[in-house]
């Protein structure tokens, strides 16, 4: 495992948890629920780059590269949905 790995994978942890606890400290405020919303598509956008890194050949690369494509249509959607339902 590389070093971009271990960065990919160590932002994904710390997003997770920062957007957990700062939702699940205060689940009425708006902001929170925002903020959790953004730190959870920086989350997902960090594994994809994980496995971008630990990709041995083109195809998982390729598999990889198509979850990339899917990120920015699963952001908008639940900033979408964040926005609209708060």
């Amino acid at each position: 495992m590389t070093i971009f790995a271990i960065t990919s994978l160590l932002s994904f942890i710390i997003a997770t948890f920062l957007g957990a606890f700062l939702f699940f400290r205060d689940t009425r405020n708006i902001l929170n629920r925002l903020y959790f919303v953004i730190s959870m598509s920086i989350a997902c956008f960090s594994l994809i780059e994980f496995g971008y890194r630990q990709s041995r050949d083109l195809a998982e690369a390729t598999m990889w590269w198509q979850f990339d494509n899917f990120w920015s249509v699963h952001t908008a959607a639940w900033l979408h949905l964040a926005l609209a339902f708060t």
